[in-house]
């Protein structure tokens, strides 16, 4: 993302630089790379599935950031239609490239919305009754990598999808997208 010092409250984004500022920093591998440096030897056999899952995490606590922090907002609509426009985008590159390297095609949009579905409906399930969000979608993707309920993976990925909101909320700040 751009730094804090480039926008003012007076000069917000329009939705499509939001969009790719914000696709920018979801893509950014840097704070996954240093979970996965993190996590002990015994999630090794899981580290390639646990990886691409908290990068599909990140773009989605982006998307969930935007929803959340400018819900009664005018903004809401077109900030997001336009991040996930920008994420359809790069999941039609990704894919193209995917489908060079492995011979086979994959739809990476459609797998990142059955995801969020799953995020949807684990939080919708545990969270009425006072559960974290953050958490409970870590214990999701734990599971989903085979790792059960492994407490450092769930960690990892409660860590990434806070992380993703708090930045999100930062910059919409920053660019005075919020009141």
């Amino acid at each position: 993302m751009a730094s804090d010092s480039t926008f003012t409250p007076s000069h917000r984004p329009a939705p499509t630089r939001a969009a790719d500022d914000l696709l920018a920093y979801a893509i950014d591998r840097q704070d996954i790379k240093w979970c996965l440096a993190h996590l002990p030897s015994k999630s090794s056999p899981h580290l390639a599935r646990i990886d691409s899952e908290l990068q599909m995490l990140k773009i989605i606590a982006v998307g969930w950031g935007l929803t959340h922090r400018l819900v009664d907002s005018p903004l809401k609509a077109p900030f997001q239609e336009a991040y996930w426009k920008a994420v359809q985008d790069f999941s039609v590159r990704f894919s193209e490239t995917t489908a060079l390297l492995i011979g086979q095609r994959i739809d990476y949009f459609q797998t990142i919305r059955d995801r969020l579905n799953l995020y949807l409906a684990a939080v919708r399930d545990l969270v009425p009754s006072g559960g974290d969000a953050g958490r409970i979608i870590g214990i999701t993707l734990a599971r989903l990598c085979d790792c059960g309920e492994d407490l450092p993976v769930g960690m990892a990925a409660a860590r990434i999808f806070n992380s993703a909101l708090a930045r999100v909320g930062e910059y919409l700040t920053a660019t005075g997208s919020l009141p």
